[in-house]
C-alpha cells in the first residue's frame, strides 16, 4: 500500500498549492523529492535493524516517489526542478552507490548545464570539461586495479565510476574548443585553446599510465601547430616564405632533439626507471617526430617552389632535415632510411648550389655521387654505387654536352674515368673499377671510330694478336698475371 500512501500524500499537498496559489511544479516536485529521500533513509535503516517489512515498504515508498518526481519534472523542465532532480540522483547515487545511477546524475547535470546556458561559455565549458577529465581520470587510478590496458580498453571495455567523468569530460572540452573557437578574435587565442587542452591531457595521460593515452595530446599539439602554419599564409605574400620556414625549422629542431633523448632512454635497458608511466610516451614521440620533420620537408619544398624565401633560411632548414635523416639513420640501418638521407642530402645540396645562382649539371650531380659513392663503401650497398656511378659520369657527360665538346670538359671526363679506375683499384671496388675500364674502352673505341670507322676492327685485330703472342711468348707471367687479378676480384667488393 505504500504507493497508495504516496500518491495520497501527492494529491494532499496538491490541495494545498490550489488553496494557497503556490508554484504547483516546484513544491509538488520538492515534496516527493522529500518523500523519496525519506524512504531511502528508512529502508537503510530498516536494512540494518534486519526489519524485512519496514525495509519492503520503505523501498516502494522512494521508488514509487521518484518514479511521481520525474513525471512532474517533465512537463516543467527549467534551472529550478531540475536542480531537484539533481538532488535526487545525487541522493540515490549516495545511497545504492552503482555506475548507473552515477551516470543518471551526470546526465542531469548535463540538462542543468543547457538550462544555465553553459554552453554560450566556450572558457567555461573548456575548465569543466577539464576538470571532469581530472576526476574521471583520479577515479580510474584509485578504483581500477593496476595493470597493463590501452585508450580503448579505459574508455569503452572498463565501465565503472570513472567511465561518466571521462565520457562526459572529453564531450564538454571538445564542445568548449569549438564554442572558443567561434569565439575567438585572434590568432593566439585560437592557438591557446588546443595548447591548453594539450598540457591539461598530457598531464593526465601521465598520470593515468594508459597506453595510446599520449596520442591525444600530440594530436591537440599538432593541431595547435598547423593553425599556426595556417595563419602564417595570412601575411603579405613576400613574408609567407619566411614565416613558414621558420616554422619549419623550429619542427626539425623539435624532432632532432625529441629523437635523440627518446634514443638515449630506449638504449638502456629499463629506459624512465624511476617514471614508469611515461614509457607510454615513448613510441607516440617517436612518431611524432617523424610526422614533424616530413611536415616541415614539405614545408621547404613548397616554400623553394611557390614562395619568395631567404636563401639562409632555405639552407638552414634543408641542413636541419638532413640532420634529422642522419640521426634517423644511425638508429637502424636500413636501404630506406639510407635513400631518405641521401635524398636529403640531395635536395640540401640542390638549394644550397640554387642558393648562390650555381646552375651548372657538374656541381649538381658529382658531389652527390661522392656522397653516395662515401655511403656505398660504409654500408655495402651495391645498388647505391651504380647509382653513384651513373651520376658521376652523367655529370661529367652533360658538362661535356654543355659546353659543346670543349676541350676542358673533356679533359674533366677523361679525369672522371681515371679516378673511377684508381678509386676502384685502391679501395678493392668491383663496380667503380669495372665502370671505369668499360668507360675507357668505350672512349677509345669512339676516337678511333671518329678518327676512321675501319681503323676499329683493324685496332681489334692488332690488340687480339698481340695478346695472342704476348700469351705464347710469357705463359708464365700471363699465368701469373691472371692469378693475381683473379684472387684480387675475390676479394674486391
Amino acid at each position: 500500500w505504500m504507493p497508495v500512501f504516496v500518491l495520497q500524500v501527492l494529491f494532499t499537498s496538491l490541495q494545498i498549492v490550489w488553496l494557497l496559489a503556490l508554484p504547483g511544479f516546484s513544491l509538488l516536485l520538492a515534496v516527493m523529492i522529500i518523500t523519496s529521500i525519506a524512504g531511502m533513509w528508512l529502508e537503510r535503516r530498516a536494512q540494518m535493524m534486519g526489519q524485512v517489512t519496514t525495509y519492503r515498504a520503505s523501498r516502494a515508498a522512494a521508488i514509487s516517489a521518484g518514479v511521481l518526481a520525474c513525471f512532474i519534472w517533465l512537463p516543467q523542465i527549467d534551472i529550478t526542478t531540475t536542480s531537484g532532480i539533481v538532488v535526487l540522483a545525487a541522493a540515490v547515487v549516495i545511497r545504492y552507490q552503482r555506475v548507473a545511477w552515477f551516470a543518471v546524475l551526470y546526465s542531469a547535470l548535463v540538462v542543468l548545464a543547457g538550462l544555465l546556458e553553459i554552453h554560450r561559455d566556450g572558457g567555461l565549458l573548456l575548465i569543466l570539461g577539464m576538470v571532469q577529465l581530472g576526476i574521471g581520470v583520479g577515479i580510474m587510478v584509485v578504483v581500477r586495479p593496476p595493470r597493463y590496458r590501452t585508450l580503448r580498453v579505459a574508455l569503452f571495455a572498463e565501465i565503472d565510476w570513472a567511465t561518466p567523468p571521462l565520457w562526459v569530460g572529453a564531450l564538454t572540452a571538445g564542445l568548449g574548443m569549438a564554442v572558443a573557437w567561434q569565439q575567438s578574435t585572434a590568432i593566439e587565442q585560437i592557438v591557446a585553446v588546443p595548447l591548453v587542452l594539450a598540457l591539461t591531457t598530457a598531464i593526465l595521460a601521465s598520470i593515468a599510465g594508459v597506453r595510446h593515452a599520449p596520442y591525444v595530446p600530440l594530436s591537440l599539439l599538432a593541431m595547435a601547430v598547423l593553425i599556426t602554419l595556417l595563419e602564417a599564409t595570412t601575411a603579405p605574400f613576400t613574408h609567407i616564405g619566411d614565416r613558414l620556414l621558420l616554422s619549419g625549422s623550429g619542427l626539425a629542431v623539435a624532432a632532432i632533439f625529441i629523437r635523440h633523448v627518446i634514443s638515449g632512454q630506449l638504449a638502456r635497458q629499463r629506459p624512465l626507471r624511476r617514471v614508469r608511466s611515461l614509457v607510454w610516451w615513448l613510441r607516440p614521440l617517436r612518431q611524432t617526430t617523424g610526422v614533424a620533420a616530413f611536415l616541415s620537408f614539405m614545408i621547404l619544398i613548397t616554400v623553394s617552389r611557390a614562395y619568395p624565401a631567404s636563401a639562409v633560411l632555405l639552407i638552414v632548414n634543408s641542413v636541419l632535415l638532413t640532420i634529422f635523416s642522419l640521426v634517423y639513420f644511425v638508429e637502424r640501418i636500413t636501404r630506406l632510411r639510407l635513400w631518405i638521407l641521401a635524398g636529403m642530402i640531395g635536395v640540401t645540396w640542390l638549394l644550397t648550389l640554387d642558393a648562390f645562382g650555381v646552375e651548372s649539371v657538374f656541381w649538381q650531380l658529382v658531389p652527390l655521387a661522392l656522397v653516395l659513392f662515401g655511403l656505398a663503401h660504409l654500408l655495402e650497398q651495391s645498388a647505391v654505387e651504380w647509382v653513384a656511378v651513373l651520376l658521376f659520369i652523367g655529370g661529367g657527360v652533360l658538362n661535356l654536352s654543355e659546353a659543346n665538346f670543349a676541350a676542358v670538359p673533356l679533359l674533366v671526363l677523361g679525369l672522371q674515368i681515371l679516378a673511377l679506375i684508381v678509386y676502384g683499384y685502391s679501395a678493392g671496388r668491383r663496380i667503380p673499377f669495372s665502370a671505369g675500364v668499360a668507360l675507357t674502352a668505350s672512349g677509345a673505341v669512339v676516337v678511333i671510330g671518329a678518327i676512321n670507322l675501319w681503323l676499329v676492327p683493324l685496332t681489334l685485330g692488332v690488340g687480339l694478336m698481340s695478346l695472342a703472342l704476348l700469351v705464347e711468348v710469357q705463359r708464365e707471367l700471363v699465368a701469373r698475371w691472371a692469378d693475381t687479378w683473379s684472387a684480387r676480384w675475390r676479394v674486391w667488393r
